[in-house]
């Protein structure tokens, strides 16, 4: 089984895996600035010539945006023991 980056380079393989359950486990670890794009993951068995590839997608993170208001009462009396404001965010 391997893993192939986007620009069709393989980055990780392991030979001889064996599967006594049917499952395998296996964890690669991406460098900081991974390529962005469709990484594949291919596994071969040479048991019945079983093949499979699997996609999962790498991109860029976006911090959401949002907007945050307060709105606080149009005027504050020195004698005034609580205060109301109105917070909403988007």
């Amino acid at each position: 089984m391997w893993i192939e980056s986007p620009s069709g380079s393989r980055i990780a393989q392991w030979v001889r895996v064996e599967s006594p359950g049917g499952l395998i486990h296996q964890e690669f670890q991406l460098i900081n600035e991974p390529e962005e794009g469709t990484y594949k993951i291919h596994v071969e068995s040479p048991v019945g010539g079983f093949k499979a590839v699997q996609t999962f997608k790498i991109e860029d993170f976006v911090l959401p945006r949002f907007e945050v208001t307060l709105q606080s009462p149009p005027y504050i009396l020195a004698t005034t023991k609580s205060l109301h404001y109105r917070v909403c965010a988007m």
